[in-house]
């Protein structure tokens, strides 16, 4: 009787959740945000091949640091294969999925990630990662964060539950000063289950 206890409470110890700051789903949709991709510029990438290029726009050093942050934060252990296509492809089907750039027009934002063809009301064929200067495209938490969006990531806001939109257990995608440049145990399960 002693050892049925025992496994008793074993096993009702092990299914119970603990509690973590990765309870928050914030890739897009969301149980809180439920809006169309072509009416926002939220939206997923269409695929797990995730194809990127570099406009001339950005220095040499912004391109380098964008392709680090993409290789060193959304290649392995993402299920994602990154692809740089150069040239890029700009209409048809099979767009590039992220094009970086810099687009003075966004200031005072330091940087956006807009959907320019949205496929259908959850996923987009090609993200532009625009900065609104050449200081924004060489900040690693920046590219993390704006790549993040390109992937569907939302702010805290509309994660479901809601969070602040500087809560750091949102690894890059909090808007703190302080942001942990990581994508880690709360970014890492959506993309692999999303993608």
């Amino acid at each position: 009787m002693r050892l049925v206890t025992l496994i008793l409470v074993v096993a009702s110890l092990t299914v119970i959740p603990t509690a973590s700051a990765h309870h928050a789903d914030n890739m897009f949709k969301t149980a809180t945000y439920q809006v169309d991709c072509s009416t926002t510029t939220l939206c997923r990438s269409d695929n797990s091949t995730l194809s990127f290029f570099r406009e001339a726009s950005l220095t040499q050093t912004a391109k380098n640091l964008i392709w680090n942050t993409l290789y060193d934060k959304y290649g392995y252990p993402t299920v994602l294969a990154l692809k740089h296509e150069n040239p890029p492809v700009y209409t048809g089907g099979a767009e590039t999925d992220l094009v970086y750039r810099i687009a003075s027009w966004i200031q005072p934002s330091p940087a956006r990630a807009t959907c320019n063809d949205p496929i259908d009301s959850i996923k987009c064929d090609q993200f532009y990662i625009s900065f609104g200067n050449d200081h924004w495209s060489q900040r690693p938490n920046v590219v993390c964060h704006e790549t993040g969006h390109g992937l569907g990531f939302t702010h805290g806001e509309q994660a479901y539950p809601q969070k602040s939109n500087n809560d750091n257990s949102l690894e890059c995608m909090s808007n703190a000063d302080n942001a942990p440049y990581v994508v880690g145990p709360h970014m890492l399960p959506q993309i692999n289950g999303t993608y």
